[in-house]
């Protein structure tokens, strides 16, 4: 009973192993190296973040979203820490967040060992 059943299971076994492989490769190659650190930073900033009111500097509509993969709006923000000015920018799927204009008064979540690391808080509109 049990090698009819492996007979059965192995090319299973096989074919799992092949699309399993397969789908490591095109994640390596879909997500550049420099994208995926990025979001991790920007991740550990919405987390582990300290509040600081920034303001939005420019609110740039991208030009080929297709391109940008869902990146409809670019926001550019700068905030202070501890008297020093720092600069973030953020890419943002929703097409409200272009209603929004510079010079508005946002909350930027920053981390505290590097505060170059910083997102907008909330994360959306």
């Amino acid at each position: 009973m049990l090698p009819v059943a492996l007979g059965f299971v192995r090319p299973l076994l096989l074919l799992s192993c092949i699309f399993m492989g397969m789908g490591l490769l095109f994640r390596r190659s879909a997500w550049p190296a420099r994208a995926r650190r990025e979001q991790k930073r920007r991740l550990q900033a919405l987390i582990w973040g300290l509040p600081a009111a920034a303001e939005l500097t420019r609110v740039e509509r991208q030009v080929v979203p297709m391109l940008e993969a869902g990146r409809l709006v670019q926001l550019d923000y700068v905030f202070t820490v501890h008297g020093q000015r720092f600069e973030g920018s953020q890419p943002s799927p929703h097409a409200s967040d272009l209603q929004r204009h510079p010079r508005e008064r946002v909350w930027a979540v920053y981390v505290a060992e590097s505060p170059e690391v910083s997102a907008l808080w909330p994360p959306g509109p």
